[in-house]
């Protein structure tokens, strides 16, 4: 992946790039030894030289996995960006490319000595390798597992919190990850699309929604996966908005499959969920229609109204509609999906039925 992405620095006439995001470092090194909430690395990037620049408590891990990369360790004396100074001098950089999104003010006014163009390796990461979508595929078969296991936990009285700890117990136990702080939402709550989980209890009484949006971690990639149940008989309503739902991602991905083998905006299968959402009585979404996932659980395409992205073989994406009725309830249903030539393909296969547990 390093070599392409040098031959990408000499057409887009680049002397260097500073990379300093965490997955796009593992992406372009295979290391997955540099924690990602912290900045414990920056990759160092010319068109025949790639330098790991971090300090000694990886260097031996460094050394080891990836060998061909040359090491600079910083220290008490020889901080990062002194470094990256240093390799600007010695390699005579003039045009540097960097991740704008994501270097800070800070860094970026530190690096003094060269014109600097964003630049980001994360368009490399568009169009997955079989090997990517395979360990996408494998986590998604987990997340159907974990989806079939809270089927059989869910009770009145437990909480939120209580649910969501269950679910993560069940993922580590199965020697995963999960891939973001689960959203488990009751009723009214199932109204916020990002919601934070409560100590709210299910109650036992007909006609309760709980909404559950999860991922997992295998293999360092990522899936992710929203449904909805309900305990006891689901009212009128709650049935009307769920096919709607239903439907309208049912209608986008009925429209990607047919557009498959030339390439499609992605804001034009936003707009089809949207459009027959609307069609129906109800408020659009206001979040896009989907996301890329990877490395990362949200990447690229992005599919919203906005969005200029091209889906094309080899990407893998959400397609989440949602209705959202404040103070009442709200349904989303969220599939992982990837192009294979002309093939649309479902990777989560978890039952999108009406479950009245």
């Amino acid at each position: 992946m390093l070599k392409k992405f040098q031959k990408d620095l000499q057409k887009d006439n680049l002397d260097a790039a500073l990379i300093s995001s965490h997955y796009n470092i593992v992406h372009l090194t295979q290391f997955t030894g540099f924690q990602p909430s912290e900045r414990e690395a920056y990759l160092f990037v010319t068109k025949d030289t790639s330098y790991v620049i971090t300090d000694s408590r990886y260097t031996e891990a460094v050394k080891l996995q990836i060998p061909e990369l040359e090491l600079i360790e910083v220290s008490p004396t020889l901080s990062h960006f002194e470094a990256v100074a240093e390799l600007i001098n010695q390699h005579k950089v003039k045009n540097l490319g960097v991740e704008e999104d994501n270097l800070t003010i800070k860094e970026h006014r530190k690096i003094k000595r060269a014109k600097t163009t964003h630049y980001s390796p994360s368009k490399l990461r568009l169009i997955k390798t079989s090997s990517e979508i395979a360990a996408i595929k494998k986590a998604c078969g987990l997340g159907d597992k974990v989806f079939e296991y809270m089927l059989t936990i869910i009770k009145p009285g437990k909480t939120e919190k209580e649910l969501a700890w269950e679910m993560e117990k069940f993922v580590k136990d199965a020697g995963a990850e999960l891939s973001f702080d689960p959203i488990i939402a009751f009723n009214a709550n199932a109204a916020m699309p990002h919601h934070a989980n409560t100590s709210d209890k299910l109650r036992a009484t007909n006609h309760q929604l709980i909404l559950m949006d999860f991922g997992v971690k295998v293999d360092g990639y990522c899936s992710d996966m929203t449904r909805v149940v309900f305990w006891g008989k689901a009212l009128a309503k709650q049935k009307k908005v769920y096919q709607t739902v239903l439907t309208a991602q049912q209608k986008a991905i009925q429209y990607l499959m047919s557009h498959t083998g030339s390439g499609i905006r992605s804001s034009e299968v936003d707009k089809v969920a949207r459009e027959y959402i609307e069609s129906q009585g109800f408020q659009p979404f206001g979040h896009g229609l989907g996301h890329g996932i990877g490395l990362e659980v949200h990447e690229g395409p992005r599919l919203s109204p906005a969005s200029k992205d091209v889906l094309l073989p080899g990407m893998v994406f959400s397609i989440e509609p949602g209705v959202y009725l404040p103070g009442e309830f709200g349904v989303r249903i969220e599939d992982l999906y990837t192009i294979q030539g002309k093939k649309l393909i479902q990777l989560t296969d978890a039952s999108k039925e009406i479950i009245e547990l």
